[in-house]
């Protein structure tokens, strides 16, 4: 279960994670994902929130990017149980996210956090769902550093 008290200004996100490739040196990188589920809206929004969570991150918010500098201070704390996204405000969401995840967040020293500008329907994996995202460009993404 994911930790959202990031939730009383974004509404509620659901976050999880994979081991992908960084596409700098092709090495293994730690992903965090997160989206927020379908409202009805036909995601208007999903996309009107996440935008804005964008941008409070210090991320591009148009989507396909990839900001390599957040300028806000944001970062993420990997616990032996959690790994957290920490915004300047305080505000955080975390996921216990897997082992590896934790482990290569630590050893890279960050993670790529990408925000789906897609909502989550009921009953649709958040796997399948992250690959549509992806495919379709419908999101933000930004390295974020551990501290």
């Amino acid at each position: 279960m994911t930790n959202n008290p990031l939730g009383s200004q974004y509404g509620t996100l659901i976050m999880s994670g994979w081991i992908g490739t960084d596409p700098r040196d092709r090495s293994d990188m730690p992903f965090l994902y997160l989206a927020t589920p379908s409202d009805g809206s036909l995601g208007i929004r999903a996309r009107d929130t996440m935008a804005k969570l964008a941008q409070a991150l210090g991320f591009d918010p148009q989507p396909g990017s990839m900001t390599q500098q957040p300028n806000t201070g944001v970062y993420l704390t990997v616990t032996d149980d959690w790994v957290r996204v920490v915004m300047p405000s305080w505000a955080h969401v975390e996921h216990p996210g897997s082992p590896e995840i934790r482990r290569l967040a630590r050893t890279k020293g960050q993670a790529v956090l990408t925000l789906s500008y897609l909502p989550l329907p009921s009953g649709v994996d958040i796997g399948t769902h992250k690959q549509h995202t992806i495919e379709q460009m419908a999101c933000a993404s930004g390295l974020v550093p551990v501290r």
